[in-house]
């Protein structure tokens, strides 16, 4: 065998080694997906865009190593608030989690698994999860603006500038928050499931996919408990999809999350180290054309002014000595 070959050889043995692990240790399996519902397909059931930073449901089920994460975390503080569960929140599939679900299954006639699927968060949310009500009509002619309040947890619909309806949501928690900024709606899509609950409204977010979408788990509504996502009840996402058009303009307030800065942004980048750069030049008094993440005509003109105001080269590109200036560095 030539060395050549024998190389090959060695690397297919890799390879097969590689999947066999992967099966053995039960990796996430990949799921197909497409690009989010465009204007006019909204009422049609849209496949889920790879790159989601929303949660997906997985079945949680005993395995060594123990299954961790938000969800778990999720089941924990649930089956906590209704009596089967007092061992610590920490969002590991433990023996002490599995026993408190076989114990709500078989309270619940649903058998003695230890396998948490669709059916188990469905018993778990009670009829909260299906409770409909008529939808108000919006305003004719007017424009939608949405404001949401991330520490608040709020999100408030306007009409022309005036409010015509509030709904309390859950936010991102300190590890996966919210992205502080100013969007717009781009998609809407209709019953994804896995626990996006019946409706979903996409943002022009431009470093994830991030939106609105309903729940199966209603209880972490008022909560700090997404990934990033603005989760609402059902029945009120399914109202809110009625009345804001693709297009609606989306403001998201709070406090901008820190990151860790690049040394110069300049025209063409973006991303959330932009928004933080935008939030600042606006406290600074200047308009950056709102907090969109983009470093666009707007932010380069205000960078502009700022640079000329402290005697720095006005190259629109905010580089360490502006950020030490302006607090980010």
């Amino acid at each position: 065998m030539t060395p050549s070959s024998q190389n090959n050889w060695l690397y297919l043995v890799s390879l097969l080694a590689a999947v066999l692990l992967a099966a053995l240790i039960g990796l996430p399996e990949a799921r197909p997906g497409s690009a989010p519902a465009k204007p006019g397909q909204e009422d049609k059931v849209a496949l889920r865009p790879l790159g989601l930073n929303c949660e997906i449901d997985r079945l949680l089920e005993p395995r060594f190593p123990y299954l961790k994460g938000d969800d778990v975390l999720d089941l924990q503080e649930r089956l906590r608030e209704l009596g089967y569960y007092q061992g610590p929140l920490d969002g590991t599939y433990s023996p002490a989690t599995v026993d408190s679900v076989r114990r709500w299954h078989r309270d619940r006639g649903l058998g003695d698994s230890a396998v948490v699927d669709g059916a188990t968060w469905e018993s778990l949310a009670g009829r909260d999860a299906t409770a409909q009500h008529e939808a108000p009509n919006p305003p004719p002619g007017e424009k939608a603006t949405l404001v949401i309040d991330v520490p608040k947890k709020k999100l408030s619909l306007y009409y022309d500038g005036v409010l015509f309806k509030e709904y309390t949501v859950a936010t991102g928690r300190s590890n996966t928050p919210t992205p502080v900024g100013d969007w717009k709606i781009v998609d809407k899509g209709v019953n994804w499931g896995g626990g996006f609950g019946t409706r979903w409204l996409g943002f022009n977010v431009p470093w994830g996919i991030y939106g609105i979408h309903g729940t199966d788990k209603p209880w972490s509504i008022g909560r700090a408990s997404s990934h990033g996502c603005i989760r609402m009840r059902n029945r009120d996402v399914e109202e809110l999809y009625r009345l804001v058009p693709v297009g609606t303009p989306v403001k998201v307030v709070g406090e901008p999350v820190k990151w860790s800065i690049p040394r110069n942004m300049g025209p063409g980048s973006s991303g959330r180290e932009v928004a933080i750069l935008q939030n600042r030049l606006a406290q600074f008094g200047l308009d950056p054309g709102g907090m969109d993440g983009r470093l666009g005509p707007n932010t380069i003109k205000a960078v502009m002014e700022l640079e000329h105001f402290y005697g720095l080269e006005p190259d629109g590109t905010a580089g360490p000595n502006l950020q030490i200036i302006m607090g980010i560095r």
